[in-house]
């Protein structure tokens, strides 16, 4: 390649990467004088095609004029050709810069997503964690719950009778004998300093919480060993203890209504035992739970 077609060349890169990279160089005047070459070469080739055409053709190809004639077209010949490859070399300069182009912007491409696909893995990293999280929680609150659930009918299992049908009757309606509760002989104060006393108490206590709207009607018997009178007072005066420990402990005073009863129609008159029976409560529903 001639030296001035290496100019052409070098102006041609500089254009063509304008923008890409930085060029420390000014290329400005080495593409003016690559351009004015370029366009010396095109002038004088189309001069000489014009002159070809109208010159006479010469028989004598020996003269002067016949030898002017076969420079002139052969300088016509060499400047299309250095034409030619001024173009091919600006073809090929063209096509080095765009594959330059293609090879940062698929180096950027590569960057951007191998920063995209880090970012998307950190995502996932911490959606992991946090589902994970979710999933423990669940799993101890499973636990409590089926703790909580073993310990209830645990519980259930351990309730006298009566409290089970006090807790469906408050739920159903109807009414329920409760003869677990202990008082004083005699006396219409319950004992308290039973153990097992409290407990009842507490658990009846523990459904009318649960049940605001619960309301019943609270009967007292006793042991049929005295006038009517007497056993109706001593009756009433013991549902006034249990409804005193209620609402003590919570409960409305609306939720309870108090009555005595004389017992006419007790369980049994003739023993110690069957006396004893008749010591009891009834609970009779009058608003049930909602």
């Amino acid at each position: 390649m001639k030296p001035w077609l290496f100019i052409v060349v070098l102006g041609t890169l500089t254009a063509c990467t304008e923008g890409v990279a930085p060029v420390k160089v000014d290329w400005n005047e080495t593409v003016k004088a690559a351009s004015a070459k370029a366009l010396e070469l095109t002038n004088r080739s189309q001069a000489l095609s014009t002159q070809a055409q109208v010159l006479p053709v010469l028989e004598d190809a020996a003269s002067p004029a016949g030898v002017q004639q076969r420079k002139w077209l052969e300088d016509m010949t060499d400047a299309e050709e250095e034409i030619s490859d001024i173009e091919d070399a600006i073809e090929n300069a063209e096509a080095k810069v765009k594959k330059t182009i293609a090879e940062g912007t698929m180096k950027e491409l590569r960057t951007v997503v191998a920063h995209e696909k880090q970012r998307l893995l950190e995502e996932q990293a911490q959606a992991v964690a946090a589902v994970d999280g979710v999933t423990s929680r669940f799993e101890a609150m499973r636990g409590a719950v089926l703790a909580q659930d073993a310990a209830e009918r645990e519980a259930a299992q351990k309730m006298p009778a009566w409290l089970r049908a006090f807790q469906r009757v408050a739920r159903d309606g109807g009414t329920v004998m409760v003869q677990g509760l202990a008082f004083m002989k005699g006396k219409p104060e319950l004992d308290l300093k039973s153990v097992e006393n409290r407990k009842a108490l507490d658990a009846l206590t523990a459904v009318f919480t649960a049940c605001p709207a619960l309301k019943v009607k609270l009967t007292g018997h006793s042991a049929v060993e005295n006038d009517a009178k007497t056993t109706e007072k001593l009756s009433l005066g013991r549902a006034d203890a249990v409804k005193k420990y209620l609402t003590g402990h919570g409960v409305k005073k609306e939720a309870l209504k108090t009555f005595g009863a004389a017992d006419p129609k007790p369980f049994e008159k003739t023993s110690k035992e069957t006396r004893e029976k008749n010591r009891r409560l009834t609970f009779e529903v009058t608003a049930r739970c909602l």
